[in-house]
């Protein structure tokens, strides 16, 4: 496992108060009906570089699965570099609030990802 992080899926109602959390930057929708399409993320090595990556981070496990994302039409973003560096900027700007313990934690939209055709984020 990398260190320092881990990756969870299990359902989490409490997540929004976790003092983990900077906040939430949404980048995509995935229709509750269709959650089992998701599951491949579960698959993805803990341990082993991910393609097309040569390390094993927590930045490429991530950068890998925003791109099978992408690949499945989850994650409406045509510049996943470009996804990156706002995420980066979005939790910097984010992350004095969440140390000093500010809630409710925001919950944004990525301006990198489209999201015209979703009825509802839900």
């Amino acid at each position: 496992m990398g260190e320092g992080w881990i990756c969870d899926s299990a359902p989490n109602s409490g997540i929004m108060k976790s003092f983990l959390l900077d906040g939430a930057l949404r980048i995509g929708f995935c229709d509750p009906a269709r959650t089992d399409a998701l599951d491949w993320v579960d698959e993805v090595s803990l341990t082993e570089p991910p393609p097309p990556f040569d390390t094993f981070t927590c930045r490429t496990w991530t950068m890998h699965c925003i791109t099978g994302l992408v690949n499945q039409g989850f994650v409406k973003c045509h510049d996943v570099d470009a996804l990156e560096q706002e995420a980066e900027k979005w939790a910097t700007v984010h992350h004095s609030s969440a140390h000093a313990g500010i809630m409710p934690r925001p919950v944004e939209d990525a301006q990198t990802c489209d999201f015209r055709d979703v009825l509802t984020l839900g």
